[in-house]
């Protein structure tokens, strides 16, 4: 597989002149989730137990429908990599796909967050803060120590279905539970990798933090196309060479991206027998599961 610091230079190329469209796609879902926590609240006012229970209702099923949006913007994501461009109605692309894989896939995902967040969750809502100073000092300083191990427990367990998107992108005919499973086969021995990947971004995500998040909107797509450029390489797609060029460039787009020659690679008389393989390790994983 390519370096890390590859994957991000990768994604640097796609990005160029595309940042823009991407930008506004994030912005829209974001309105779109403003939207619904709004509706949430204005449908079931009140604390009573049965506005709680029915606002967690509703609010799960907008999630559902959001994520709906969330897989178009991975949609979106793959086709600026690979083609180079993208437009805003992309991001709309399941809800006329078979937007009940995203749904089914949406929800094994959320009922893993669920269950790696329960403690946290059941302290906030079974422990009371107490009524003098110090002890909600010392119950918010608990959960927010839980909060956090589970936070991140959440997210090692969600790596290995973070391709779960890309695959459904990819595959219009595969089921969400097909994408569930492909994807953990895939990050099989990968896991590592995506994770360092990941953290690569702490410094930029500090610094937006220390500059009123405003960077964030640059930042998080630049972040999500490494991820997509991370899916590519899996399935060899940067590995494909143009001949006398030195560049590389997507089995099936057109969108050309400078970088150094893999190590890994062989010599150029061996180099169709290289692209062979990834391809049929890329056939595999479509049709296995």
């Amino acid at each position: 597989m390519r370096s890390i610091g590859d994957l991000k230079r990768a994604a640097k190329a796609a990005l160029r002149g595309n940042y823009g469209i991407l930008i506004m796609a994030s912005i829209v879902s974001s309105l779109l989730s403003f939207l619904g926590s709004t509706l949430t609240a204005a449908l079931f006012p009140g604390d009573s137990v049965l506005a709680i229970a029915l606002s967690q209702i509703f609010a799960v099923i907008l999630s559902l429908v959001f994520s709906i949006v969330t897989a178009g913007y991975s949609y979106m994501l793959l086709k600026v990599a690979r083609e180079g461009s993208c437009v805003l109605g992309d991001l709309f692309y399941f809800f006329q796909s078979h937007p009940d894989r995203v749904i089914i896939a949406s929800t094994v995902l959320a009922v893993i967050d669920v269950v790696a967040t329960f403690p946290a969750t059941y302290y906030n809502l079974a422990v009371e803060p107490g009524a003098s100073m110090e002890a909600q000092m010392e119950w918010l300083t608990t959960y927010s120590v839980i909060f956090m191990v589970t936070s991140i427990l959440s997210m090692l367990i969600g790596i290995p279905f973070a391709m779960i998107y890309f695959l459904l992108s990819d595959n219009e005919e595969m089921g969400g539970m097909q994408a569930v499973k492909t994807s953990a086969r895939m990050m099989k021995g990968r896991i590592g990798k995506y994770l360092l990947l990941q953290l690569s971004f702490f410094p930029l995500m500090l610094l937006s933090v220390l500059a009123f998040y405003i960077p964030l909107i640059w930042v998080m797509p630049y972040m999500q196309m490494s991820a997509a450029m991370f899916y590519r390489d899996i399935l060899g797609e940067l590995d494909t060479v143009i001949p006398g060029t030195g560049m590389y460039t997507g089995e099936t787009g057109s969108q050309v991206i400078e970088l150094p020659e893999a190590p890994s690679l062989p010599e150029k008389p061996d180099q169709p027998e290289a692209s062979d393989e990834k391809k049929e390790q890329k056939d595999d994983y479509n049709s296995e599961a």
